[in-house]
């Protein structure tokens, strides 16, 4: 298989709020994401939405 990991960048606000960046062209290309869900919980979990979300964005299938 032949997957390359592409970059993003992942800040956090005073407030708590993450800010996503996707640095990898990924326009018409499929993408996977891989974020773990163990505690805390609810970061990781509002992670990997906004990461799935900048993704669409950045128009990858």
């Amino acid at each position: 298989m032949k997957i390359k990991a592409g970059d993003i960048s992942i800040s956090t606000f005073a407030d708590g709020e993450c800010s996503i960046k996707i640095l990898t062209n990924v326009r018409g290309k499929d993408v996977f994401i891989i974020q773990g869900t163990c505690p805390p919980v609810n970061e990781n979990l509002m992670k990997l939405l906004t990461i799935a979300d900048a993704l669409r964005r950045a128009s990858a299938r």
